[in-house]
């Protein structure tokens, strides 16, 4: 009895640990404003300014995906944070799920990019959302159909 009660005092505490490292990051909202993929007016959108840290929250609970018809796929299924030619990394987009922490524990390092080691002063990121074909359209292996585009500045 002792036991089971320590065991699930631990994963209450790692849990809760993990939960409040996450909530600590920088939350990023996707919305409309911010968007540089569908601009009608071509103007470039403002970008997102954040300080050094381990990882964001990428958050698109009040944003409604515009899915292009001539994509014809039905949503998005990837998130890539691009920083560089060797710093590329991405992390698949669940149906439903609108809120995703991105971090070395969560982002996949693209073939010959190293590992994400987190987001520092001087860095710049393009983050999009969209349907990633590699492995499932024939012909189409590394394009990314883009919904949505943010740019991110590291201060």
């Amino acid at each position: 009895m002792k036991q089971s009660i320590l065991m699930l005092l631990c994963i209450i505490v790692v849990g809760c640990n993990s939960w409040r490292a996450s909530t600590s990051y920088p939350i990023i909202i996707v919305d409309e404003e911010h968007n540089g993929f569908f601009r009608p007016d071509s103007s470039d959108p403002p970008e997102y300014t954040i300080s050094t840290t381990p990882g964001f929250v990428l958050d698109a609970s009040n944003y409604r995906m515009h899915v292009p018809p001539e994509y014809k796929v039905d949503g998005p299924n990837m998130i890539h944070l691009i920083m560089g030619k060797d710093q590329q990394y991405y992390a698949e987009w669940k149906n439903g799920v609108q809120r995703y922490v991105l971090s070395a524990e969560t982002l996949k390092s693209r073939v010959g990019s190293a590992e994400f080691s987190g987001l520092h002063a001087g860095d710049t990121a393009m983050i999009a959302i969209g349907f990633d074909h590699t492995g499932i359209t024939p012909g189409k292996e590394n394009t990314l159909s883009v919904m949505w585009l943010g740019l991110l500045k590291v201060k």
